[in-house]
């Protein structure tokens, strides 16, 4: 004689699979698969089972796929409808475990305990946080287009004074022809594939107006001046008086304190040559590493380039320089992504690794840094806020519509 407990437990099954059927409890993209009256085979492809053994309380299946339901495969995962609200899957061993996991409480189907229908309340709590979310991502997304132009401009002008530095170099070399200026296409002002003479002598007339550069060109000449001077100066014969107050003794004195003088002039201007070189060397390779950055796909982030932030807790002041370094912890700028960066090598911590510090970037009406925690010993999470992580409007809207 079968047990009342039996008939029971065979009825709820039977009526969880009926709703599985209906979709209640099924992922609405895997609904599809699971037909009453056909074998059921395994999502994994392992094994095809009778329909019957479905949400039987047994796992059958190595992948759980066969108790979308029931708790019975710990692998396994079962799907709220939530309907008014989110939908979303919970592991199997949450099923029917007396805890409403579910806003709808489908996941207690069992009945050993009774789940109030709270999903209307939460889906109007989260339609609210999504219209705030959009009108964040709207007003944030404005502020960031003029940090794109802003950043635009910037990055041309970085490029022209590149531009500015590499020709000075190579002009003021002293071996520049006009020919070998005419080679370089970066002097092609109308872009039309061909380096005219106007162009190339035009680039180099140009150089020729920085100050600098022209003071040591004119004290070039000076110099060269001064040694044909001194040519003619030994080839006269000095041993008259060359006035009735100078004497030709008196003459070559003061000669000789210009010929003392030379080599020191020569030297500063050998100096002021190499540091103005080296000057414009390296802030080509600033500007070229600067430009390397990710700063986002319309260079947003360029403005708050080492530009500082700060946040407190109740122990300590947090500082973050972005690009650049973090404090309380000093440490590298490592790039990985617009959205997620990450800062390297810092400090060792008392008998513990070196301290690194992960900043995520979050869409807000400001940049600020919001918050730090240390999430394990010596490795730091700071959460930044800026305009320049802000979305389009228009793109939130492939969210879940409640």
């Amino acid at each position: 004689m079968i047990s009342c407990s039996f008939l029971l437990r065979f009825i709820c099954i039977s009526a969880f699979i009926c709703c599985v059927l209906c979709g209640t409890n099924v992922n609405r993209l895997r609904k599809f698969l699971y037909k009453e009256g056909k074998d059921f085979t395994c999502l994994d492809g392992s094994l095809t089972i009778s329909f019957d053994w479905v949400n039987d309380d047994y796992c059958d299946c190595p992948d759980g796929s066969d108790e979308p339901g029931t708790s019975a495969c710990p692998q396994g995962s079962f799907h709220c409808p939530n309907l008014g609200a989110a939908a979303m899957n919970i592991p199997s061993s949450r099923v029917n475990d007396m805890i409403c996991d579910c806003c709808d409480g489908s996941d207690e189907w069992a009945g050993h305990v009774k789940c109030p229908n709270l999903c209307e309340e939460l889906g109007r709590r989260l339609k609210a946080e999504r219209e705030q979310k959009v009108a964040l991502h709207r007003e944030g997304y404005a502020t960031r287009l003029k940090m794109a132009e802003e950043a635009k401009k910037e990055k041309q002008d970085k490029q022209v004074s590149m531009k500015i530095f590499k020709t000075q170099l190579l002009c003021f070399s002293y071996r520049i022809t006009v020919d070998e200026l005419q080679s370089r296409l970066e002097f092609d002002d109308n872009s039309d594939g061909v380096v005219t003479v106007e162009e190339a002598m035009a680039k180099l007339a140009f150089s020729l107006f920085d100050l600098y550069y022209f003071m040591i060109f004119f004290c070039r000449i000076c110099l060269a001046m001064l040694a044909k001077l001194t040519q003619m100066f030994l080839s006269m014969k000095c041993g008259k008086e060359l006035s009735s107050d100078i004497t030709a003794d008196e003459a070559r004195n003061k000669y000789q304190e210009i010929l003392d003088n030379k080599s020191t002039i020569e030297h500063e201007i050998r100096y002021s040559t190499c540091v103005c070189d080296l000057f414009k060397h390296t802030a080509c390779r600033e500007i070229k590493a600067l430009l390397s950055i990710d700063f986002g796909p319309d260079f947003a982030l360029l403005p708050l380039y080492k530009e500082c932030f700060e946040v407190r807790d109740s122990q300590y002041t947090y500082k973050l320089c972005l690009f650049d370094e973090a404090f309380q912890i000093t440490v590298a700028f490592i790039e990985t992504s617009v959205r997620k960066q990450l800062y390297e090598n810092g400090q060792s911590c008392w008998n513990g690794p070196t301290r690194t510090t992960t900043v995520v970037m979050e869409c807000g009406s400001d940049s600020t840094l919001r918050s730090a925690t240390e999430p394990s010993m010596c490795e730091y999470l700071l959460t930044f806020q800026t305009p320049a992580a802000c979305e389009p409007p228009d793109s939130l809207h492939h969210e879940h519509e409640l």
